[in-house]
């Protein structure tokens, strides 16, 4: 180790408000030593140059407190290291990028990156992981940012035969498995009202899209819509379907920014040219004209396009609530309704 003789070693640990100073001591013979009661927590150990970051569990760690640290322990504190290197490189990369590159390169786009790369991955090892203390620390440690949908896949892999950690799926009663985890963490319950405050919203989501409220519009007449042409002219969309001279129509509701929008591009444009008696209308939900003109041209899109006057309206009247969204009009009825992708459902439609 490049450690000096005299040199102070600070241990800080992990708490709900960052990290805080536990203790401190000095370098004897290129060596120092902590005594450390709690178990199943984060440790941050630094000299002046050099910082490593441990998972405190078992009965010796013994740490390596150099230019690149390396740690020794039990399997979860190995674990740790592995993930702690991880984050580690993900960040010198970053930081290397930017500085080579910041002239040519958005490094707020790089850094929100790197932030959801590394969220996926704390998701991924806290999945593997949750059947034991390290996962609960971790989960405990960034419940904050967890996604809904991630914390479910994480919760639904508990294992309460093997961890004080039980697991929560979703046909199970909320509320018991919640009581449940917290006498199973003992006083904390905070985790548990996160988890909680999480979830609920989620589930209530769900049920929402189950229920399909855009299905209620089949067999209804097409409701008018305000629009704005690629001339910047206005006029509804009934307007639209009268000019056309065809009975059958398929809506596309899409936007410029929507990535899942532009996989369909090349199945509207087969079925356009299987299907002629179609007439296909493309309506989007962009704020700004040049940005949906441009992305229009650049996907060569042959079929009508118009512009929202005022995207509320959709919501109301189409139940649009994600995009892409498709409806199909066949003499003046809504025959289809249907949230995200189209393929498969057009197909068998005709």
């Amino acid at each position: 180790m490049n450690l000096k003789n005299g040199e102070k070693i600070v241990l800080k640990q992990w708490t709900k408000d960052g990290w805080s100073i536990k203790d401190s001591t000095i370098v004897l013979n290129s060596t120092f030593q902590f005594t450390i009661a709690e178990q199943s927590s984060f440790a941050l150990i630094s000299s002046e140059k050099y910082e490593s970051e441990v998972f405190l569990h078992g009965d010796t760690i013994r740490l390596s407190l150099d230019s690149i640290p390396t740690v020794n322990g039990d399997e979860l504190v190995l674990n740790y290291a592995t993930i702690y290197r991880n984050l580690l490189k993900k960040e010198r990369i970053k930081n290397i990028v930017i500085d080579r590159c910041h002239d040519v390169l958005d490094c707020e786009d790089l850094e929100n990156q790197v932030f959801w790369d590394t969220q996926q991955m704390i998701c991924s090892e806290i999945k593997d992981e949750i059947k034991n203390d390290l996962g609960l620390s971790l989960l405990k440690r960034h419940i904050e940012w967890i996604e809904a949908e991630d914390l479910i896949a994480i919760l639904e892999h508990a294992d309460s035969t093997r961890s004080s950690f039980p697991p929560i799926p979703l046909d199970y009663d909320l509320d018991f498995h919640l009581s449940q985890t917290v006498a199973s963490i003992r006083t904390d319950s905070a985790i548990c009202n996160t988890i909680r405050k999480k979830i609920i919203p989620y589930q209530e989501f769900l049920q929402f899209f189950e229920q399909r409220p855009w299905k209620q519009l089949e067999g209804a007449e097409p409701v008018d819509l305000q629009l704005v042409d690629m001339n910047g002219g206005k006029l509804t969309l009934l307007d639209v379907l009268r000019r056309s001279g065809k009975s059958t129509f398929l809506l596309e509701f899409w936007a410029s920014w929507c990535g899942p929008c532009h996989l369909q591009f090349d199945i509207i444009e087969k079925v356009r040219q299987q299907h002629p008696e179609i007439e296909v209308i493309g309506i989007s939900l962009d704020d700004y004209q040049q940005v949906w003109i441009d992305d229009i041209k650049e996907n060569d899109l042959k079929w009508s396009q118009y512009r929202l006057q005022n995207k509320a309206d959709v919501n109301s009247s189409y139940k649009v609530f994600g995009i892409p969204h498709i409806v199909m009009i066949e003499n003046n009825t809504i025959t289809f309704s249907g949230h995200g992708e189209i393929h498969s459902e057009i197909l068998k439609k005709k």
